[in-house]
């Protein structure tokens, strides 16, 4: 337990390596690191999980402004683990009822790996533990790690995480998305 040398024998300085309490303060510090990760990553995602529009009406009597929130994805808080399941709420997307569902989530994965985004999430049809669920219900899931990612790269990658999300739902037009998707 603990590193070893090259001699197949323990690190420490008696070969005995970390032994069990060393084992546990590590184990300790590393669910540390992952729960200040994944506390950031959540704030942000909570604060950005909706998008803001804004715009002017016109009534008899006067203008007046509307302000509406389209919720693009929700999540729960995971009281354990390296992960964030994020579920994309796609039937707020405008071009919902245009594209298939799949083409949908596929092409928001493609848009959050371009270079102005930069941020990599597994769909969830990777995980689907039967045929039937893949079909039904894993387009609109991602998996997001929180562990892989420095601790000083978290914040910035939830940010690019949550804009991706924003511009993506900003595409009206079928061939913005079919543009991305032929240049992957």
């Amino acid at each position: 337990m603990g590193p070893q040398n090259r001699n197949g024998r323990g690190g420490g300085k008696d070969d005995q390596g970390w032994q069990t309490d060393g084992w546990v303060r590590w184990l300790e510090g590393l669910r540390g690191n992952y729960e200040r990760r994944m506390q950031t990553m959540c704030t942000i995602f909570e604060e950005g999980k909706h998008l803001v529009k804004t715009g002017r009406r016109r009534s008899m009597t006067d203008e007046w402004s509307v302000v509406d929130t389209v919720p693009m994805f929700d999540f729960q808080w995971p009281l354990g683990g390296m992960f964030i399941w994020v579920q994309m709420n796609f039937e707020t997307h405008p071009l919902w009822k245009k594209v298939s569902h799949e083409k949908l989530s596929r092409g928001l994965w493609i848009h959050l790996t371009t270079p102005k985004y930069l941020v990599l999430v597994a769909p969830g049809a990777l995980f689907a533990p039967t045929e039937e669920i893949r079909q039904e219900k894993a387009f609109c899931y991602f998996r997001i790690c929180f562990a892989a990612v420095d601790e000083e790269d978290v914040k910035p990658m939830s940010h690019r995480f949550v804009e991706g999300c924003k511009s993506f739902w900003a595409k009206k037009k079928v061939d913005e998305i079919e543009e991305e998707m032929v240049e992957d």
